[in-house]
């Protein structure tokens, strides 16, 4: 039997977190710093996706560490990415859209990105394709059909964007400075699993450290329940 590694994503769509009292409990787990990045956005729009997925990243992480969702301490890295403070073998990783937000856990300590994108933002992907994917990725991108196309380029930017989160660089990693063919990361040698899914119009790639087979666990969160 080959080995597995288990990973848990967890997500919810923003437009299910309306009620003021569900809300309110939200911004009540929040540390003042996160309020303080909030209240910088523009639009409530932005503002509420912020409030939404910090909300579900201290629920999941608090079932995992034995801690309230209040209590939980975090730090980001030079490139932004959030970690639990102490330092804890659980990784985690954040995604947020609009209408979307997700958290991808991996409790066995394997470093983890997760990114999702809007279906409906192909046409997006497409017109900057020359600048964030590889010769061979849009030569591949150029055999599809036109739906496949549209497809498989959401995909390709979510695996890239997943890739370039679980090895803690985010954007500081050029897209175009690495390609994925057949579900390998080229040229990096060290083993990383992606695995997709479409949820809700959206793909949502994780993107794993691991020579294990990934057993993803889908969980739709509520709210209510994790930060009870």
């Amino acid at each position: 039997m080959r080995a597995e590694s288990r990973v848990e994503l967890w997500y919810l769509t923003t437009d299910v977190v309306l009620d003021p009292a569900l809300l309110a409990r939200c911004e009540a787990v929040l540390a003042p710093d996160e309020r303080v990045r909030g209240e910088a956005f523009v639009f409530p729009i932005h503002r509420h996706e912020h409030l939404v997925t910090r909300a579900l990243a201290r629920g999941v992480l608090a079932r995992h560490v034995g801690a309230s969702p209040r209590a939980l301490a975090f730090r980001r890295t030079e490139h932004g990415r959030p970690e639990l403070v102490p330092p804890h073998v659980l990784r985690f990783n954040l995604t947020n859209t609009v209408h979307l937000v997700a958290c991808a856990v991996s409790a066995e300590g394997a470093e983890i990105g997760v990114d999702a994108e809007p279906l409906a933002r192909a046409d997006d992907v497409l017109a900057v394709a020359e600048t964030v994917f590889t010769l061979r990725e849009r030569a591949e991108l150029a055999r599809a059909t036109e739906e496949a196309r549209r497809r498989q380029a959401v995909g390709l930017w979510t695996a890239k964007e997943a890739y370039m989160k679980a090895r803690g660089l985010g954007l500081s990693l050029e897209p175009a400075s690495f390609e994925i063919l057949g579900g390998r990361v080229q040229p990096d040698e060290r083993p990383w699993k992606l695995v997709a899914r479409e949820l809700e119009g959206h793909v949502v790639t994780v993107c794993v450290g691991t020579a294990a087979d990934v057993r993803l666990e889908i969980r739709v969160a509520d709210l209510e329940d994790l930060l009870a």
